[in-house]
């Protein structure tokens, strides 16, 4: 007959598959949340692929099902949704394309997060980005607006493709002269310098994109003193259908 330790130890040795014997209790315990065993015997369980989970005490890899966000075969490689695209639910349903009219620049989204492109424009089903919105017809990209204050006029450039802009007329600037001009476009902006000279460490020409045609909030591309003229510097125009 077996003594108490021999059937402990038999017990401990024949966890059903799903279950691990307990470091702390010696019996037979689900394996964890995320994994499976497949098998009776000693083995650990064994964690489901990355980005996939499975059910407490789960005995198969085609248990690990993928996350929210992400799409794959049970019990295979899971791969993010990409842009354009939503999954809200575990499995392996496909993911979600946002409707017509919206985009979505996130990955592995796990809910519709799709935004509505500008009024009157619109975008294919599972668009990505915000240049996939196209304005409807009859509607086109806003012209190219200027606006200035300070001490330096507004070049009679707006509405035009190109054109110069000039801080003076004369050869030197005036002390604490301070000129400030936007540039709104529905079309990428592209600013080229044909001459440049300012008192180095001391007066400095400021180029900024903006979220906003009042500019409030403001990402700096480049700020120069001195002779050198500085590089080109381009930004990507908002497009507005009107």
């Amino acid at each position: 007959m077996p003594t108490v330790s021999d059937v402990l130890i038999s017990d401990v040795y024949s966890c059903i598959s799903g279950t691990i014997v307990s470091d702390l209790t010696g019996t037979c315990e689900s394996c964890d949340i995320g994994t499976y065993k497949t098998a009776s015997g000693t083995t650990s369980c064994i964690n489901c692929p990355s980005d996939s989970n499975a059910a407490e005490g789960s005995t198969k890899v085609s248990d690990c099902t993928c996350n929210r966000g992400y799409i794959g075969p049970d019990g295979s490689t899971c791969t993010a949704c990409v842009v354009g695209k939503y999954k809200v639910e575990l499995g392996d349903a496909a993911c979600t394309n946002c409707v017509a009219g919206k985009y979505s620049t996130a990955v592995g989204a796990t809910s519709d997060v799709c935004q509505m492109c500008p009024t009157n424009s619109d975008s294919a089903e599972g668009s990505g980005t915000s240049g996939s919105c196209s304005c409807n017809s009859l509607s086109y990209y806003s012209p190219t607006q200027i606006s200035c204050s300070g001490e330096c006029p507004c070049p009679s450039v707006s509405g035009l493709s190109s054109g110069e802009i000039l801080s003076q007329t004369t050869i030197e600037y005036e002390t604490d002269l301070n000129c400030k001009w936007i540039i709104s476009s529905g079309y990428d902006i592209s600013v080229q310098f044909s001459r440049f000279a300012t008192e180095n460490y001391y007066d400095f020409v400021y180029i900024d994109t903006c979220t906003s045609p009042l500019c409030g909030i403001a990402n700096n591309l480049l700020t120069s003193s001195g002779l050198n003229i500085p590089p080109s510097i381009s930004a990507v125009g908002v497009r507005h259908c009107l």
